[in-house]
């Protein structure tokens, strides 16, 4: 398994940092590495609401199915699970409360599956590079200086 996670101050006050991070149609304004989004369901977000998402990987356009799996809006906290062919990401979403301003946590792990999983070694240098340049874009568009990469 391969695992990043960072930390990054938001301009935006927790509740609407939460419904911003966690509504995954608005990734593409932030990460670098997704080229579209599209919300398979309609309503509130809940557990089981779903996304197609399109990420830039290697070269490649990669189509990945994302559910919510675990919504916690009262503290916070999310989990939505990508499935890909040959790959499981899975993201880990906490924002804490900062005064007039918020802090999120963000933890991604990625299980290559398969055959694939050998080559985990060989790929958890790009996975780190995708995660930095995905949280320097969140920092840019919402929050505090990006860091150099």
């Amino acid at each position: 398994m391969i695992r990043v996670e960072d930390r990054v101050s938001l301009r935006l006050q927790a509740d609407e940092a939460f419904a911003t991070l966690t509504d995954f149609t608005r990734l593409p304004e932030w990460d670098p590495g997704i080229a579209r989004v599209t919300r398979c369901d309609s309503g509130p977000l809940r557990l089981g609401s779903t996304f197609d998402v399109v990420a830039r990987f290697a070269g490649r356009d990669v189509p990945m199915r994302y559910e919510v799996e675990a919504f916690d809006p009262a503290l916070r906290e999310a989990t939505l699970v990508g499935r890909a062919s040959g790959i499981r990401a899975t993201d880990f979403i906490h924002v804490l409360p900062r005064g007039d301003h918020s802090e999120v946590h963000w933890r991604a792990e990625f299980q290559l599956l398969g055959a694939r999983r050998l080559l985990a070694p060989l790929m958890r240098p790009l996975f780190h590079r995708l995660a930095a340049k995905a949280m320097n874009g969140l920092r840019a568009h919402l929050g505090e200086s990006p860091r150099n990469l």
